[in-house]
């Protein structure tokens, strides 16, 4: 069994040996608050921040990780995978199966070329509307491109679970996935060729109630090419209280519809 720091180290090391150079790294804490988040990282660099993150992981923040954004990587993520479908990805291809909770996963896998953002877009979404025993193997609506997963050997601080995040596989003898094979959806820019949204009229929307004007903000800031996880962060900690307890949720949901909307 290996220790928590073996777990992350074992992570990183996958990463790093598909040539991922750069990381971000974003840590949320109970409040649903992002704190300032730490992007391209070396990776020496990130393994000094690792005792702080831990720290923060112990007073029930969530400590999350990716390949930074803006690289080109042979890298895709996918989220809220069933354990069978993840050990079959695992089976099949160069994978990284960490589970989030029970019976869930986060799964990265490798491709046979490198994807910038929106390639990456492209081939999460067609991978995870792909049929599971009757489902979708993933989550249909985290496929921004650009998303976080959670660092293995850190607890799942979710109001409704507490549990580790453990690595269950982390293989490299399979094939790289053969992104040719897949049908890939066209690409939308999130960016306009103005590059912003005019707050009052975002969407066809009046700016005439606090929810109003939320979703023109995030409209504008999608569209001028602000990270999406800091806008949910922004969103999050303005609405806290209004909304209470709901905030996170709220953000999340306001933030997905708004990334759909612009590709639409």
């Amino acid at each position: 069994m290996l220790t928590p720091a073996e777990q992350t180290s074992r992570q990183l090391d996958w990463f790093t040996n598909l040539g991922v150079r750069q990381f971000d790294l974003a840590v949320q804490t109970q409040t649903g608050a992002w704190l300032a988040p730490h992007q391209g990282l070396e990776r020496d660099a990130l393994e000094k921040l690792l005792p702080w993150c831990r720290a923060e992981n112990a007073r029930g923040s969530n400590v999350y990780v990716r390949p930074h954004r803006r690289d080109a990587i042979p890298v895709v993520f996918l989220d809220d995978v069933a354990v069978a479908a993840a050990i079959e990805l695992s089976v099949k291809h160069h994978a990284l199966v960490v589970e989030t909770s029970s019976d869930r996963c986060h799964v990265w896998l490798a491709t046979d070329r490198l994807l910038d953002e929106r390639g990456r877009y492209q081939v999460q979404s067609a991978l995870a509307r792909r049929d599971f025993d009757g489902s979708p193997l993933a989550d249909p609506g985290s496929v921004s491109g650009d998303h976080y997963g959670r660092l293995a050997g850190f607890r799942n601080r979710k109001p409704t679970r507490d549990c580790w995040v453990n690595l269950r596989l982390a293989t490299s003898n399979g094939a790289p996935l053969r992104t040719a094979s897949l049908a890939l959806p066209p690409v939308h820019p999130i960016s306009t060729p103005r590059g912003h949204v005019e707050a009052a009229t975002a969407g066809k929307r009046s700016a005439s109630s606090a929810s109003e004007r939320d979703w023109a903000q995030v409209l504008c800031r999608l569209e001028r090419g602000d990270d999406p996880s800091i806008v949910e962060r922004d969103l999050t900690s303005s609405a806290a209280a209004r909304r209470g307890p709901d905030a996170q949720r709220y953000a999340a949901r306001t933030v997905s519809q708004a990334l759909a909307y612009l590709r639409s």
